[in-house]
């Protein structure tokens, strides 16, 4: 956690592990990712755009725009070593 660049502790990490976060999810485990990759993109002022090109994707809309999200949501999921 000290190494990396955002620190994100779960709700019900132990003290010790949310003393050296930056952020703490509201959820517990279960939504860990999902809590992580919306606050990222909404420090970043894409949430918005994000969410709009998902709803309006059925229209043929915002591609890329969810392609992004998805992107985001694929690198926070993946295993750090």
């Amino acid at each position: 956690m000290r190494k990396c660049g955002l620190a994100i502790a779960v709700k019900n990490a132990r003290p010790e592990v949310k003393s050296e976060a930056h952020w703490i999810t509201t959820h517990a485990a279960e939504t860990r990712r999902r809590d992580a990759v919306e606050y990222i993109l909404k420090a970043q002022g894409k949430w918005k755009k994000i969410v709009e090109a998902y709803i309006s994707e059925k229209a043929g809309n915002g591609a890329s725009n969810l392609a992004l999200g998805i992107s985001c949501l694929n690198f926070c999921n993946r295993r750090v070593p």
